[in-house]
C-alpha cells in the first residue's frame, strides 16, 4: 500500500461518550465553537464522532448529507433525494456498517444495508458515528462501525416549510404539551418532489467525453410522510418513555441510465412502537438499570409489471416483523464501572409474488445477544483502558431448514494522557457477521439470492494521536486527529452489479483495508470556524478468483476521501462552505469499470431572527456529473431554501 499522506483538509471531530454509555468517564470537554452543530467530546478509547443536532442548523439537511459533511465516510446514493442511500466507514461495504436508533439495530435478519434515505433527520437529537471498534452492548455485526441514532424525546412548538429544484416541497409540524409529570412531544412531515433532471450518460467511460449523450432523468418522483409521538412519565421512581414512528412512502425507480423506467415504483410503510423504563438504585446505590421493549413492521412492495428494470416482470411484497427485548444495567463503581446488556430480538420474513399468486415459506431468525463494557483508570488518571466482549446465539429457520450458530467479538481499548493537550489512543477488536436474508435469498427487485454465503469476520487495529488545546493564540481552540487502521476481513462478503442494476451478494475470499485518516476543527475569533476530514486506503479483495489471485480493490470504495469546510458566524448570520473530493473508485469487483473523480461543492446560509430561522442551501455549485451505484445517476446543482418558526 502506498504510504498515507496525511494531508491537511478541514473538519468537524469529536471522540465522546454520552452520559449514558458510562458513568465514570474522565474530564469532559464541550467544543461548541460557532458551529451549528453542538460537538461534544470526551477521552473515550473509542474512535467515534457525536454531534448534537440543532434542529435549525439541519432543517435542509438529511442524514445523508450530515454525515458526509461532518465525518470521514462515504456515502453512495442511487438518485435524488429519496434514493436508496448506504453509508461505508473505513472502507467497509454497507452491510458492514451498523445502524442503529436508541441503541437498536436497523440492519436485521431481513435486510443487510441500511437505506439511510427512510430516517428522517429531523426526529432525532444526537448522531454518534464509531469510526471501527463499538461498545458491545451494539452487539455483534458492527465489523465496519456503527452509526448510532438518538431520538428526541421532547423538542418545540414549530412550523417549517420549504422548497426547491426539481420541485421539491415539504412542510413540518411540531407540538408539545406538557401535564403533571408528563411531556408529549408530536412531530409530523410531509415531503415530496417531482424529481426529473437532465444529466449526461458517460456510458461508464468519464475519461472519454466522446461517447456521451445528454438524457432526462424520469420516474425519479417520491411522496413521503413520517410521524413520531414521544411520551414521558418521571416518578420519583424512575423514568418511563413511550414513543411510536412511523414512515409511508412511495418512489419511482428511474433505473440504471441505459435502462431507465417510467413506470417501476417502490412502497413502504414502516411502524415501530417501543416503551422503557429506567430505575436508579433499584439492585444496589449506585446503579441504574434500563429495559426497553419494541415491536417494528416493515411492509415494502416493489412493482415492476413491464419488466423494465431489475430481474423481470413483479409485482412482490416483503412484509417483515421484529420484536425485541433490551436490558442494560450499569454498575457504577469508583473502580471499574460495568455495563451489561441483554438483548433478545425475534425477525420474521414473509414474502409474496403477486403476479404468481404465491407466498414464500416465512423465515424466521432470533438472537440473543450478551454484552459487557467496562472502563479502568490507572496512572491517576492518565491511563484509560475499556474491555468489552460480546456473545451471540442465532437461530434461523427457512426453506424447511433450522440453522444455528454461535459467535463472539472481543474488543480492548487504551487513551494515555500525555499532557492535558496531547493524547495517544489505540484499540482492537474481533467481530463477525452473520449474511441478512436479503444476501441469502434476494429480494427479486435488484438482489439475487445466494444460500451458499459464509459469515464474514473481521480483525481490526488502529492508533491515533490526539490534539486537545483551547490556549492557540488569539484565543482560537485547535481538535485534530492522525489515525493509522488495518482490518483483516476473512470471507468477505461484497455485492457485485451487473450492468442492469442487479446486485449479487459473494464471498469475495480474504479481504484488507489499511488506511489513515486526518481530521480536525479550529476555532478563530470573530466567528469563523475551519475544519474537515482526510481519509487515504487501500480497501482490497485479497487473492481473488476474478483475476487470478491478484488483490484487486472492493467496488464502491474511494481510495482518497476529502472534505473541507469553512464557516462565518456573524449577527445572526451563519455562512458554511463545503467541498467533496474523491478519486480512484471503482464500480466492478473486477476493476474493469472505473468510476468518475467526485469534486462537488455546497454553499449554505442561515438567519436567525428571534423566532424565525431562514435556511438556504446549495448542493453541487458546479453542477458536476455524478454517478453512482454503477451508472445510477444523481441530478446536478440543486437548491433548497427553507422557513422555520418556534411557536
Amino acid at each position: 500500500m502506498k504510504a498515507p499522506l496525511f494531508s491537511l483538509a478541514l473538519a468537524l471531530v469529536a471522540t465522546p461518550m454520552v452520559a449514558e454509555e458510562a458513568v465514570h468517564t474522565l474530564e469532559v470537554t464541550v467544543l461548541e465553537g460557532l458551529s451549528p452543530l453542538n460537538l461534544e467530546r470526551s477521552d473515550s478509547t473509542l474512535p467515534k464522532t457525536a454531534l448534537e443536532l440543532d434542529p435549525e442548523a439541519i432543517q435542509n439537511m438529511s442524514l445523508q448529507d450530515l454525515l458526509e459533511r461532518e465525518a470521514p465516510v462515504q456515502v453512495r446514493r442511487s438518485g435524488g433525494r429519496a434514493s436508496a442511500s448506504t453509508l461505508s466507514i473505513r472502507g467497509s461495504n454497507a452491510s458492514q456498517v451498523k445502524v442503529l436508533v436508541d441503541g437498536t439495530a436497523l440492519n436485521g435478519g431481513d435486510r443487510s444495508e441500511v437505506d439511510l434515505s427512510t430516517l428522517d433527520l429531523q426526529l432525532f437529537e444526537k448522531v454518534e458515528i464509531y469510526r471501527s471498534h463499538a461498545p458491545a452492548r451494539f452487539g455483534l455485526g458492527a465489523i465496519g462501525g456503527v452509526v448510532n441514532l438518538i431520538t428526541r424525546k421532547e423538542g418545540q412548538k414549530a412550523l417549517r416549510l420549504g422548497a426547491g429544484s426539481h420541485g421539491f416541497f415539504e412542510a413540518q409540524a411540531e407540538l408539545q404539551w406538557n401535564g403533571a409529570n408528563v411531556h408529549h412531544w408530536l412531530q409530523l412531515h410531509h415531503s415530496h418532489e417531482e424529481g426529473d433532471f437532465d444529466y449526461t450518460d458517460d456510458n461508464l467511460t468519464p475519461e472519454d467525453p466522446s461517447d456521451d449523450v445528454d438524457r432526462t432523468r424520469i420516474n425519479n418522483d417520491f411522496e413521503s410522510q413520517t410521524l413520531q409521538w414521544s411520551v414521558r412519565y418521571e416518578t420519583k421512581g424512575g423514568t418511563y418513555h413511550g414513543g411510536l414512528q412511523l414512515l409511508n412512502r412511495d418512489k419511482g425507480l428511474a433505473g440504471t441510465a441505459k435502462f431507465q423506467s417510467d413506470s417501476a415504483r417502490y412502497e413502504e410503510q414502516h411502524l415501530h412502537l417501543s416503551t422503557e423504563g429506567v430505575w436508579q438504585d433499584v439492585i444496589y446505590t449506585g446503579s441504574e438499570s434500563r429495559l426497553e421493549i419494541g415491536w417494528g413492521l416493515k411492509q415494502d412492495r416493489y412493482l415492476d409489471p413491464d419488466s423494465e428494470i431489475g430481474l423481470g416482470a413483479q409485482d412482490n411484497r416483503y412484509d417483515n416483523q421484529s420484536f425485541h427485548f433490551n436490558l442494560r444495567h450499569h454498575h457504577i463503581s469508583s473502580v471499574l464501572p460495568q455495563d451489561i446488556s441483554l438483548l433478545l430480538k425475534r425477525e420474521d420474513q414473509q414474502t409474496e409474488d403477486r403476479i404468481a399468486g404465491r407466498q414464500q415459506e416465512k423465515r424466521h431468525r432470533f438472537q440473543g445477544e450478551l454484552g459487557w463494557d467496562a472502563e479502568l483508570v490507572v496512572l491517576e488518571g492518565r491511563l484509560l483502558f475499556e474491555p468489552s466482549a460480546a456473545v451471540v446465539h442465532i437461530a434461523d429457520r427457512f426453506s424447511g431448514e433450522a440453522k444455528t450458530e454461535n459467535h463472539h467479538s472481543l474488543a480492548l481499548g487504551a487513551h494515555w494522557f500525555f499532557t492535558e493537550a496531547l493524547s495517544l489512543r489505540a484499540g482492537a477488536s474481533r467481530s463477525v457477521r452473520i449474511p441478512a436474508f436479503d444476501e441469502l435469498f434476494g429480494d427479486r427487485g435488484f438482489m439475487l439470492g445466494n444460500n451458499n454465503l459464509k459469515p464474514e469476520s473481521s480483525t481490526t487495529f488502529d492508533v491515533g494521536l490526539v490534539i486537545n488545546t483551547d490556549r492557540l493564540p488569539g484565543d482560537s481552540a485547535l481538535r485534530a486527529e492522525m489515525t493509522y487502521f488495518n482490518s483483516d476481513r476473512n470471507n468477505l462478503i461484497s455485492t457485485v452489479f451487473d450492468s442492469r442494476g442487479v446486485g449479487r451478494a459473494e464471498n469475495l475470499g480474504d479481504g484488507e483495508v489499511e488506511g489513515a485518516e486526518f481530521m480536525f476543527r479550529v476555532d478563530f475569533p470573530h466567528g469563523v470556524s475551519a475544519g474537515g476530514t482526510y481519509t487515504e486506503q487501500d480497501a482490497l479483495q485479497k487473492n481473488s478468483a476474478i483475476a487470478g489471485g491478484t488483490p484487486l480493490k472492493i467496488p464502491g470504495i474511494y481510495e482518497r476521501k476529502a472534505a473541507p469546510w469553512l464557516q462565518w458566524t456573524f449577527a445572526g448570520f451563519t455562512l458554511r462552505y463545503d467541498v467533496a473530493l474523491g478519486d480512484e473508485r471503482f464500480y466492478d469487483s473486477a476493476n474493469n469499470i472505473k468510476a468518475a473523480d467526485l469534486e462537488t461543492h455546497h454553499l449554505g446560509a442561515r438567519y436567525r431572527y428571534h423566532h424565525w430561522n431562514l435556511a438556504l442551501d446549495i448542493d453541487n455549485l458546479t453542477d458536476e456529473n455524478i454517478e453512482d451505484f454503477n451508472n445510477w445517476p444523481r441530478p446536478g446543482q440543486t437548491t433548497t431554501f427553507s422557513v422555520r418558526r418556534t411557536l
